[in-house]
């Protein structure tokens, strides 16, 4: 078992060096939360971690720590675009996060992740004319959605109303997919 008191010197030393990479630090606070709470909560009451970056660092060390993004890739991401995208992170999406986060800002980056689908749905993209826009537009906020900025929020609650109002295509016993699962 790893010395806590030495665990907090290595933290104390990495902290000043913070600006070179915050992985290897991000392990050191995670380490430490584990095997001594009460020195993981001395340290983050350091001026130069935090409280709030302290707890970023272990949830990142936590998120990608075994998966398949090299550590220097990581790190000249930075912490906050590497906290940006941790909550959504998994085996199977990691790269891509890590690339968007790679073409992004922090803020463009925390607009995209926050739209990202939950397993088990799909995401639609569609193209439209600036005439069939507008009949978008005007029929999905008939169905509920309300103009937000530039977009729609409350879209996909309004869609699938305004696909249960539809009549079905003629020919068809039902509304929903068809038993190989295409709509």
């Amino acid at each position: 078992m790893e010395d806590p008191e030495q665990l907090k010197k290595t933290v104390k030393a990495l902290s000043a060096r913070f600006d070179g990479g915050f992985l290897e630090l991000a392990r050191a606070l995670r380490r430490l939360q584990e095997i001594h709470p009460q020195g993981f909560a001395e340290v983050v009451g350091w001026p130069e971690i935090g409280r709030r970056r302290g707890y970023y660092l272990v949830a990142i060390s936590r998120v990608f720590d075994g998966l398949a993004i090299p550590d220097a890739r990581l790190d000249a991401l930075g912490w906050t675009k590497a906290q940006a995208i941790a909550p959504f992170a998994t085996a199977e999406n990691a790269g891509e996060l890590v690339a968007l986060a790679e073409q992004y800002t922090v803020y463009e980056l925390e607009v995209l992740v926050k739209d990202l689908p939950d397993a088990g749905e799909r995401c639609v993209l569609l193209r439209m004319s600036e005439a069939d826009y507008a009949l978008f537009i005007e029929r999905m906020t008939a169905y509920g959605a309300v103009r937000s900025g530039r977009g729609l929020a409350g879209k996909e609650a309004a869609l699938r109303k305004l696909l249960e109002a539809a009549p079905p295509p003629i020919g068809a016993s039902h509304g929903g997919p068809t038993e190989g699962g295409a709509a």
